[in-house]
């Protein structure tokens, strides 16, 4: 998916709304020549299941609210904590 029509798929939002967005560019994909890299973006765009991707997030927003519930965990969290 190119940037320009993430932004625009995004653009309806409320700014200050708090959303769940990944993102992974070419660099996290080394083994993926330059010259194939737009091609197989869009494979995968097009062609992944992506259901398995809401679900690992779904699972874990479950374990970080019943941690913070239990007491395990905090909501003083920083960007860089792990869960």
């Amino acid at each position: 998916m190119k940037v320009k029509e993430v932004i625009k798929n995004l653009g309806h939002l409320d700014p200050e709304a708090e959303i769940v967005h990944a993102w992974w560019d070419k660099d996290c994909f080394p083994d993926v020549a330059d010259k194939d890299w737009d091609w197989a973006v869009d494979v995968v765009d097009s062609k992944m299941d992506w259901s398995n991707a809401h679900t690992d997030i779904e699972v874990t927003m479950q374990y970080v609210l019943e941690s913070e519930q239990a007491g395990y965990i905090d909501k003083g969290l920083k960007d860089n904590d792990k869960v």
